[in-house]
């Protein structure tokens, strides 16, 4: 075996490998949405993982369940609209999860960092993107843009069927347009880990543990998150209030394990 030249380069890898690094940002992206949606949990609650959608609150009242997409795609930055498949995927799922809008405890939430795009060959008003109307049109705007978008998108599926009966604009608030929202302008991974670590620092403070603790705390409970997603047994696949202040002692005083 030949001794290698230490004068030589060492060869660097091809640029056609390694290419999955957007996937393993998405991962990372969807654990600090799961630990946001952790720290806003209230007594009482219940965070699902990897059970309805990539995450889902669960509450006496209800349940949300949380679709995460990060922007870093392998082409660059995605915006959504309504006819991207992620966007009518996580809608289909809804629309049979919630039994056609009949039951009102669900609701969906679709969190991304890539913006919304204007829908191609469909008109809302004063240019809008499909997603930005939506959220007018689960209030008070005029609804007919959204029914022709989402029966020309959805033409033969359950969706369309349903529009084709001519609900009224209550009901299509109600059942649908005011159960479903579109965070498409979420914070990137930056700022979003800072805004997390901020809020740890505060509550932190709050218990009287040190707050630069905190940057730990973010790396220590997104490890909490994904051992928790990976159970087996979905009944495992949760965390409660009392799990986020159990963890942060024992980040703070790791003996408080032992």
């Amino acid at each position: 075996m030949s001794e290698q030249n230490p004068s030589e380069d060492v060869r660097a890898p091809s640029p056609q490998r390694g290419q999955a690094w957007y996937v393993l940002a998405g991962f990372r992206y969807q654990l600090l949405q799961a630990l946001d949606a952790w720290l806003r949990l209230q007594n009482g609650e219940t965070l699902w993982l990897e059970v309805d959608e990539d995450f889902s609150v669960a509450s006496p009242t209800g349940l949300t369940a949380a679709q995460v997409k990060n922007s870093a795609a392998e082409r660059g930055a995605t915006a959504y609209g309504l006819r991207t498949e992620g966007v009518k995927a996580v809608l289909r799922r809804h629309w049979e999860r919630s039994r056609q809008g009949a039951d009102p405890t669900m609701q969906l939430v679709f969190i991304a960092n890539g913006g919304t795009a204007r829908e191609r060959d469909l008109n809302f008003p004063d240019g809008a993107a499909g997603l930005d109307y939506w959220a007018k049109a689960a209030i008070d705007a005029d609804t007919t843009p959204i029914r022709i978008a989402l029966a020309t998108i959805f033409e033969n599926e359950p969706i369309a069927e349903w529009l084709a009966t001519n609900p009224t604009d209550e009901e299509l608030q109600t059942k649908l347009l005011g159960r479903v929202r579109w965070e498409a302008h979420a914070l990137e991974h930056g700022p979003l880990t800072e805004h997390i670590t901020d809020k740890l620092g505060d509550l932190f403070l709050e218990t009287g543990f040190l707050a630069n603790l905190a940057r730990e705390a973010v790396r220590g409970l997104c490890d909490r998150i994904f051992q928790t997603a990976c159970e087996r047994s979905a009944d495992k696949r949760r965390l409660m209030w009392g799990d986020l202040h159990r963890s942060i002692e024992n980040i703070a005083f790791p003996t408080a394990s032992l």
